[in-house]
């Protein structure tokens, strides 16, 4: 079957090494490697909606100027703004 396997190789350096393509029964560690990212998918997807919900229950966030732009704080809105240390913004 078609997929990728890796391993840590025997020379001397200990270097690692990756076949690609017809790996001759692969397939089931590419059917694992589909269920891991689906799993990292989903963990990503209930770790953002947990941070929404702290955020949208918090009365005061303090933030970076950069991360004051991300998208997880673009879905609240606020009442007020205040911003020190403003000659590091850029718009």
């Amino acid at each position: 079957g078609r997929g990728a396997s890796w391993g840590k190789g025997g020379s001397k350096g200990g270097k690692f090494g990756v076949q690609y393509g017809d790996s001759g029964g692969a397939s089931g560690d590419a059917i694992d490697l589909q269920a891991e990212h689906e799993a990292r998918r989903r963990q990503r997807q209930k770790d953002m909606e947990m941070q929404q919900k702290i955020l949208s229950a918090a009365e005061v966030i303090c933030t970076t100027t950069i991360a004051s732009g991300g998208e997880i704080l673009s879905k609240l809105n606020f009442s007020g703004i205040l911003i020190d240390e403003v000659a590091q913004a850029t718009e």
